[in-house]
């Protein structure tokens, strides 16, 4: 009987391990603020990101108002500008503090965000 109880109790110490360990890192690196922050921002400084967050970016703009013979002209304009923004000084800076605007009005209790975020959805 002692054996069956021990073995019993190991296979539940290994459930519970297999749930504990995801657990903690989500907790570690995206509930808390500054785990986040430190786990998502190197996304700021990776090329290929920036580069399709400067295409969604001005894809977003809506480019079905542009006259259809002034797209070919204004849309390379536009993420040509959208792509600069990541060379400029205070970019880091920005991305940081965006990132650390999105993870309180998604993570938040509603009670405490500010008074301008009322309204915001994430």
């Amino acid at each position: 009987m002692r054996t069956f109880v021990s073995a019993v109790a190991v296979l539940i110490g290994l459930v519970l391990a297999a749930v504990a360990v995801p657990a903690m890192w989500v907790d570690r690196n995206l509930v808390r603020e500054d785990g986040f922050v430190a786990f998502t921002a190197p996304l700021g400084k990776d090329p290929v990101f920036q580069q399709r967050l400067a295409g969604a970016a001005v894809g977003s703009l809506g480019a079905e108002q542009i006259p259809e013979a002034l797209t070919g002209l204004v849309t390379p304009v536009l993420e040509s500008a959208a792509r600069s923004l990541t060379a400029m000084p205070g970019y880091p800076d920005a991305w940081t503090e965006t990132l650390r605007k999105s993870h309180r009005l998604n993570f938040a209790d509603p009670a405490t965000l500010p008074a301008e975020a009322d309204g915001v959805t994430s």
